[in-house]
C-alpha cells in the first residue's frame, strides 16, 4: 500500500483496517457500479430484429437494428440490412 494516508513513516502498517474505514470502503464500492449500471441503462438498449418478406414470389430476410430507451419514448432506427434473397418455395 503505498498511498501515504495509508503508510506511517512511509511503512504501511500490519494492523487491519478500522471496521468504519471498511464500511466506507464497501459502500463506496457499491455504489461505484451502481454509478456504472446506471450509465449503461442511460444509454438504452439495442434491438436487433430480423423480418421475413415474400413479394412475388421471392422471400427475403432482413435485419433492423433500433436503439430504444423506453423512458424517454425514443425509438430510432440505427440500421436495416438485406441478409438475403431466395425463392419463397425453397426449403430451409
Amino acid at each position: 500500500m503505498s498511498h501515504p494516508q495509508i503508510q506511517v513513516d512511509g511503512v504501511a502498517p500490519d494492523k487491519p483496517l478500522d471496521s468504519a474505514v471498511i464500511s466506507c470502503l464497501t459502500l463506496f464500492s457499491a455504489m461505484n457500479k451502481l454509478k456504472k449500471m446506471d450509465l449503461r441503462v442511460v444509454a438504452g438498449t439495442m434491438c436487433h430484429i430480423t423480418l421475413e418478406a415474400t413479394d412475388d414470389g421471392k422471400k427475403s430476410k432482413n435485419e433492423a437494428k433500433i436503439w430504444v430507451k423506453p423512458w424517454l419514448n425514443f425509438k430510432q432506427l440505427q440500421e436495416f440490412k438485406l441478409f438475403d434473397d431466395e425463392p419463397a418455395n425453397a426449403s430451409a
